[in-house]
């Protein structure tokens, strides 16, 4: 995988290729993609991210959401329920939802921003809950769901960092 070598940064999305490729995964540095400009660095963590398009069809999903995707990496949908197990996190940076058609980064691994779907304490685990938010993982159900640890504590609907690590299908 190449170092931030893709032409199209964290926080953006297009509808065609510009000579890029599906699938492609690169690794961006930890800045902070909130704000305008100039990004100052957050730490010396890397995030990595695949390149991959929202299905045809689909609704639209909130940036920051859990999100499946199938492999090799090209096409992803929405998580339909707690019950499944995220496979990546849909570019939190983005200022609007992603729509059918859109190309966007998933999140794979690295620090990032998550979608509070609770309130969640600092240093705890993490697992999807309904509509792709992130819980706290209660081991209460089957021990591969949890894809995280937060870096901070979050309130409801918060968007506050975690370090995630997806398993790939």
């Amino acid at each position: 995988m190449a170092e931030n070598s893709a032409s199209m940064p964290l926080g953006q999305r297009m509808t065609s290729l510009d000579g890029l490729k599906l699938g492609l995964e690169t690794w961006f540095p930890d800045l902070d993609y909130t704000r305008p400009g100039v990004k100052p660095q957050l730490s010396a963590q890397r995030i990595r991210a695949v390149l991959a398009r929202l299905a045809v069809g689909s609704t639209a999903i909130v940036p920051g959401a859990n999100v499946v995707f199938d492999v090799p990496n090209t096409v992803f949908d929405a998580v339909a329920a707690s019950a499944v197990v995220a496979n990546g996190q849909l570019d939190p940076y983005l200022s609007s939802n992603a729509v059918a058609g859109d190309i966007c980064w998933i999140i794979l691994e690295g620090p990032t921003l998550i979608n509070a779907g609770g309130t969640i304490a600092a240093g705890v685990s993490i697992k999807t809950g309904a509509a792709g938010v992130a819980v706290t993982n209660d081991y209460s159900s089957n021990g591969h769901t949890a894809y995280g640890m937060t870096m901070e504590a979050a309130a409801v609907n918060q968007k506050k960092r975690a370090y995630v690590q997806y398993q790939t299908r």
